[in-house]
């Protein structure tokens, strides 16, 4: 049989680490959002003044940094488990995991650049 390294308890362990960290986040998200919502700056809707106003606490911009990298963390630990486990071919695997781990930086970058500059 053929050993896949990688797999196993660590991956397991971060994927639910990883879950919990967003879970956390979302009921947090959740609860500031009922009890402390953004207002309407001019009494009518709520535009992109009214949202950035929310957003700018530097906890809240932390927080949702640490949510979006858990999400590209988990989805990533993911991508990794169906490659090793259905594509079978280890050149075309490395490929797929390659391509999809430059992606996942991307964003992560891009994540940091959005949040950091709203």
């Amino acid at each position: 049989d053929m050993v896949k390294t990688g797999h196993g308890f660590s991956d397991w362990a971060w994927q639910r680490i990883s879950a919990g960290l967003m879970l956390i986040y979302l009921i947090m998200l959740t609860l500031r959002v009922a009890l402390d919502g953004p207002q309407a700056s001019d009494g009518g809707m709520l535009n992109f003044v009214d949202w950035r106003a929310w957003c700018q606490p530097m906890w809240f911009k932390l927080s949702s940094l640490i949510f979006a990298w858990a999400l590209i963390y988990h989805a990533w630990i993911g991508v990794k488990e169906i490659t090793m486990d259905y594509l079978h071919h280890p050149v075309v695997r490395e490929r797929v995991q390659r391509v999809c781990a430059i992606l996942s930086w991307i964003y992560a970058v891009l994540i940091l650049l959005i949040v950091w500059n709203t």
